[in-house]
C-alpha cells in the first residue's frame, strides 16, 4: 500500500484513478478519494475544518484544509461509488490563507489528467466562484496578540460560525470595521472601570450600614424562646389531635418561658382509677322522636327531673338541678335537643399564660351567649380515700385538681382527679366572681354517684375573655317544686375546713386567691 502525505491508498486502485503525487509537488495533485460525501464531511466536522459541498449530478466540490486533513487521516474507508479521486488546487478558502480546495470528480465524467474536461457549464461556473471568489467579513469576534503580530477572530459574511477562523492583520482588508472593534473594545473597558468605580462608592456609602446587625444578637434567652416556642406549637398540635371535640385549641404565652406540663394527659372522659366501675348500660331510654316537642315523655320527665334545655340548648334549670340528656337507649339521633353534652365543646379556646401568677388559664376565642354549654370537667375517677391521700401532696404544692362528685352523697364516696388525665378544664382558673357554673349531668351512666361534670356560662361571654369557675362553690337553694331536692355539685377542692382541720394550717399557709373580683374572699382555701 503507498503512502501519499500520510494517506494510506490501497494498492488495487488503478493508475489512471490516482496519479500519485508526493506532498513536495503540490499545487496539482491528485489524492484518491474512497470518502463517501457524508463520511468526508463527517470526519471535517471532527477535524474543525472547514467544508463546502457543490454537488452536480456526476461530481462533487470540496473545500478542506488538506495539510491539517493528510496529516491526520491514516485510515482506510470504504470505496466510494461516484468519487474517484480528488485533485487538489492551491487556492484561498475562508479557514485558511493557505488552505487548498479540493476537487472530486467521477472517473465515468471525467478522464484522468484533465479535471476540467467535461464538467457542465454551471460546475464550471460554481468552481470558478470558488477559487476567485474574495470572502467578506461580516464581524469582528475577538482579538489577541502574539509573537508581536495582531490576531482577529473574523465571522465570515454568508458563512455559518462554524467556518469562523483566527486571521492576522494582513490578511483583512477591513480597516474601519478594525478601527470600530478596537473603538468598542475601550470603552467597554472604561465601562468596567466606571462601574467598579460607582461599585466602591457604593461600598463605601452603604458598608457602615449594612455591617450594623439587622437582628439582635442571638442571646440564651433568644435561644430559648425559640426552643419554646417550638414545643408548645407540638404541644398545640398534639391537644388537637387527641381532643374530640368540635372546637379548636390554641397555646400561647406571652408572659414568661414556661414551656408545656411535663406530667399532663390529654382525654376526653372520664377514666376510671383503681376500684372504680363506671357502668355505661343505661336501664331505660324515651321513644321520642322530637324530644323537646314530647319533652313530658322524654328522659328527664322518667326520672322525676326538668327538661334542661330551650330548643336552641341554652340551660333553664338553676344550679344544682341535675341534667338528664338522652341516652344509647334512646331513639332520637344525635341532633336531639336533649344531646347538648355530647355534641362535645363548640368554641375555640386558648390556652395562655397568664400574667397575675395564676400560671396557664383557658380564655375563648369566640362570643359566648349566657346558659351556654361550654366544656366538661373530666378526669381520672379516684375513691374517697385514694382522694385523701392524693390531697395531701396537692396542699404541699400549693394546688389541686380534685372535684369530689357529692351529688347524692355528703360523704363523696368518689372524686374526679384532673392532675395528670384530663381535659382543656384542667387550665381553668378560680374566681370568686365566675362567668361559668358547674351542673350535674347523667348521659349513659345513670349513677347518681357518678355525674358528669358540665360547664355552663352564667353571662355573655366576649371573645378574648378567662373563662373561671368557682373553686368553692357552696351549696345552694334547690327547693324548686318541680325538681327533687338535692344538694348542689360541691367546689373542686377538698373541702377547706376539712383539711384545715385535718392539717392544723395555720392563715399564713392558706392559700391566697388571685382573681382580683370586687367580691374576693383572699383565700381560695
Amino acid at each position: 500500500m503507498d503512502d501519499i502525505g500520510n494517506l494510506k491508498i490501497p494498492p488495487d486502485l488503478p493508475p489512471e484513478k490516482m496519479a500519485a503525487a508526493a506532498p513536495d509537488s503540490f499545487p496539482a495533485c491528485k489524492i484518491p478519494c474512497l470518502l463517501s460525501r457524508e463520511q468526508l464531511r463527517k470526519l471535517c466536522d471532527k477535524e474543525e475544518l472547514s467544508f463546502n459541498d457543490y454537488a452536480g449530478p456526476t461530481w462533487t466540490e470540496l473545500a478542506v484544509d488538506m495539510r491539517k486533513l493528510g496529516m491526520k487521516m491514516d485510515v482506510i474507508f470504504p470505496e466510494m461509488p461516484n468519487i474517484d479521486c480528488i485533485t487538489v488546487l492551491d487556492t484561498p478558502s475562508p479557514s485558511s490563507a493557505s488552505s487548498v480546495s479540493l476537487t472530486a470528480t467521477s472517473a465515468s465524467s471525467t478522464p484522468a489528467g484533465n479535471n476540467n474536461a467535461k464538467l457542465p457549464k454551471t460546475a464550471m461556473l460554481k468552481k470558478r466562484r470558488v477559487l476567485d471568489e474574495e470572502f467578506e467579513v461580516e464581524e469582528i469576534l475577538d482579538y489577541k496578540r502574539r509573537a508581536g503580530q495582531d490576531y482577529y477572530f473574523i465571522k465570515w459574511q454568508g458563512w455559518p460560525p462554524s467556518y469562523n477562523t483566527w486571521e492576522p492583520k494582513e490578511h483583512l482588508q477591513c480597516s474601519k470595521l478594525i478601527r470600530e472593534y478596537h473603538l468598542n473594545l475601550k470603552r467597554k473597558k472604561l465601562s468596567r472601570k466606571n462601574k467598579k468605580r460607582k461599585d466602591q462608592h457604593q461600598i463605601s456609602v452603604f458598608m457602615p450600614l449594612v455591617a450594623k446587625p439587622l437582628f439582635p444578637p442571638l442571646t440564651e434567652d433568644t435561644l430559648a424562646k425559640f426552643k419554646q416556642k417550638q414545643s408548645l406549637l407540638l404541644w398545640q398540635e398534639d391537644l388537637n389531635r387527641k381532643c374530640t371535640d368540635p372546637g379548636r385549641i390554641v397555646v400561647e404565652n406571652h408572659v414568661d418561658l414556661e414551656g408545656p406540663p411535663t406530667n399532663f394527659i390529654y382525654i376526653n372522659d372520664y377514666k376510671a382509677g383503681e376500684g372504680v366501675v363506671i357502668p355505661e348500660d343505661p336501664l331505660v331510654g324515651c321513644s321520642c322522636t322530637d324530644c323537646f316537642e314530647s319533652m313530658d315523655a322524654c328522659c328527664p320527665t322518667q326520672t322525676g327531673a326538668k327538661f334542661a334545655y330551650t330548643k336552641t340548648g341554652r340551660i333553664r334549670v338553676r344550679p344544682g338541678k341535675p341534667i338528664y340528656e338522652c341516652n344509647k337507649r334512646c331513639s332520637c339521633d344525635a341532633k336531639c335537643s336533649n344531646r347538648v353534652i355530647q355534641k362535645g365543646r363548640l368554641h375555640n379556646m386558648a390556652i395562655f399564660r397568664t400574667a397575675n401568677g395564676c400560671g396557664w388559664g383557658v380564655k375563648t376565642l369566640q362570643k359566648i351567649k349566657k346558659n351556654t354549654f361550654v366544656m366538661t370537667y373530666v378526669g381520672e375517677v379516684i375513691t374517697n380515700e385514694e382522694a385523701e391521700e392524693r390531697g395531701k401532696v396537692y396542699d404541699e404544692n400549693g394546688r389541686t385538681y380534685l372535684f369530689d362528685l357529692d351529688y347524692n352523697d355528703e360523704d363523696a364516696p368518689y372524686t374526679v382527679d384532673a392532675a395528670v388525665h384530663g381535659n382543656i378544664s384542667h387550665f381553668v382558673n378560680h374566681s370568686c366572681n365566675p362567668n361559668m357554673t358547674v351542673y350535674n349531668v347523667f348521659i349513659n351512666c345513670l349513677d347518681p354517684r357518678l355525674p358528669h361534670i358540665a360547664l355552663f356560662s352564667n353571662k355573655d361571654i366576649e371573645a378574648g375573655e378567662e373563662l373561671t369557675f368557682d373553686y368553692l362553690m357552696y351549696k345552694g337553694d334547690s327547693s324548686d317544686d318541680d325538681t327533687p331536692s338535692s344538694p348542689m355539685t360541691p367546689f373542686v377542692n377538698r373541702s377547706p375546713s376539712k383539711d384545715q382541720a385535718a392539717t392544723g394550717k395555720k392563715e399564713k399557709e392558706r392559700v391566697p386567691c388571685r382573681c382580683g373580683a370586687e367580691n374576693c374572699r383572699k383565700y381560695l382555701y
